[in-house]
């Protein structure tokens, strides 16, 4: 899976990730935006199982030997479209009738239950 780690995401743009199948993460703790640098390689060795799980958090590791965590705030339906690799796929697998066989449909805040009607990186018309 494909990540993308910043400070902070202007909301359109963390919308079109999603809809890509690219996550959008944010350090858990900003003092480790410090611990980026070049020729680095970062690894999330258990991201499908924490995106599975629910987890607000993503562990990433650093060359194998430092570990931080990194934040997202996806809803129960970009998770879904996440792990079946962005929109397209998530649409041809059967979008919603999945995620409510999976158990994700009709959880989540008022915000998230909206977000999701109006659909990833859409409005509601």
């Amino acid at each position: 899976m494909t990540a993308v780690i910043a400070k902070s995401f202007a909301r359109i743009h963390r919308r079109n990730l999603v809809a890509q199948g690219i996550l959008a993460l944010t350090f858990d703790d900003p003092r480790d935006h410090e611990r980026a640098e070049v020729g680095q390689t970062w690894e999330l060795p258990r991201v499908r199982e924490e995106l599975e799980d629910g987890s607000q958090t993503i562990t990433a590791t650093i060359d194998g030997e430092h570990e931080l965590m990194l934040r997202h705030d996806f809803t129960d339906k970009e998770r879904d479209v996440l792990l079946c690799g962005g929109l397209l796929a998530y649409l041809r697998e059967g979008g919603e009738a999945q995620a409510k066989v999976r158990g994700h449909a009709g959880h989540g805040t008022e915000a998230q239950r909206e977000e999701r009607e109006q659909g990833v990186g859409g409005r509601a018309e």
